[in-house]
Order: structure tokens, then sequence, then C-alpha cells
């Protein structure tokens, strides 16, 4: 509506979109970034069958999620709202968490990145203790880190936002490609997901944060 001069449904839809705004920030934002969900039927407090699914519902308001990588490149953020989020990822690099088992104890190995699909893992939402660590339940993406960086450029983290770069680009030279989906250790996890994905992503990082450049249009052209 902006792009063809209809003022009164431009005005009409920013309202919306503050709205939208206003209620996703008083809903979901727990200070630092946006809870991965918020439950209102069940709630984290009522009683459950599985323990391991209390426990679940509880990490939610706090659970890391690759879904916080792709919000930082939507267009509705503060400066500061975009660095807390930026600054969440890069503490998780720096201080990297053991890696848990299947039954959320701690092992003695560490996080190999900071792109987590999920983190901490579900216990029992996924599966139960044999999803820990594979598909989508706490693994590492590459499209995540490539969203991740681009987002860093955009709100002042350029060293952090080349970082991911250079260790995306480490991963390529090791497996002679990229890949969608990796291990908590870093490993190549198989089978799960389209490599095209990452690539787009990264691909995006590179042009639009690391060189600058801005698709004004689309696709692009």
């Amino acid at each position: 509506y902006r792009v063809t001069g209809n003022k009164s449904r431009m005005n009409y839809w920013l309202k919306e979109a503050a709205n939208v705004r206003e209620n996703l920030m008083k809903t979901a934002w727990n200070g630092n970034y946006f809870a991965h969900m918020v439950h209102i039927d069940p709630k984290p407090d009522d009683e459950m069958d599985s323990i391991f699914m209390k426990e679940d519902f509880k990490k939610d308001w706090d659970r890391l999620s690759l879904s916080l990588t792709y919000s930082l490149n939507r267009g509705f953020l503060t400066q500061e709202e975009g660095q807390r989020i930026i600054e969440t990822f890069r503490d998780f690099r720096d201080n990297p968490p053991a890696i848990e088992s299947g039954v959320g104890t701690e092992t003695e190995e560490r996080y190999f990145s900071e792109w987590v699909t999920i983190y901490p893992a579900y216990l029992d939402g996924f599966g139960g203790a044999k999803s820990v660590g594979t598909g989508m339940n706490a693994c590492l993406c590459s499209f995540g880190a490539g969203a991740l960086s681009k987002g860093s450029y955009l709100y002042g983290y350029a060293d952090y936002g080349t970082d991911i770069l250079e260790r995306l680009k480490d991963l390529c030279v090791r497996d002679g490609q990229i890949h969608f989906v990796y291990y908590r250790n870093g490993e190549v996890l198989p089978g799960v997901g389209p490599a095209t994905w990452s690539s787009g992503s990264i691909y995006a990082a590179l042009t639009e944060g690391l060189v600058g450049v801005r698709d004004g249009g689309n696709q692009y052209r």
C-alpha cells in the first residue's frame, strides 16, 4: 500500500503491525529474547504425567531456538532488542555449555557452536531420551548460523558476524560442503533437511552482511 500510494490502507496496516508487536513483546519477550513457546493450556504448573514434560514446559520460557536468529532479519526489533539476542548467542559461543545426555544429565563434552536448533534439549516432547541430539532436538544448524551472521552485521556486531562465516567456511573445507544439521559436537548429522536452505542463508549473510549489498527487490534480481 505504501508503494501504490494508498495511504489510508498503509496507515491501517501500520497500526495493525504496531499492535502485533506490542502484544508479542508483552507476551513472549523474556527480557533478552523471545520465549520458544508460551503455554496457555496446559500451563507449566499443571499436573502432568511425565516429570520430563513438566520440566520441558518450564524451560520453554528461556529455551533458545533457531527462530531467534531469523527474528533478527524481520525488521521489527529495536536496536537494543537485536543486541540482546546477538549477545545471548555470543555468550553461548564464549561459554559453551555441557552436552546433555538423553536423561538431562550433563556430559563432559561441550557444544561445538552456538547455532542451536533448540537448547536445552526436550527430554519428553520429541519422543524421549532417544531423540536428544538428533533430528532437530538440540542439534546445530548452519541455516541458523547464516541468519545469525547476517543479523550481526545489521546490529553492529560485524566482528561476530565475520567470525561465524569463518567457522562455516572451516566446516565447508573440512567436509567438502555445507550440511543442513550437525551433531552437538560438530560432526555431520546425515539425512536431515536440504543443504540448499543453509547455502541460501549463508549466501545472504555474505552478500547483504559482509559485502553490504542489500537486495531492494526480491530473489536477488
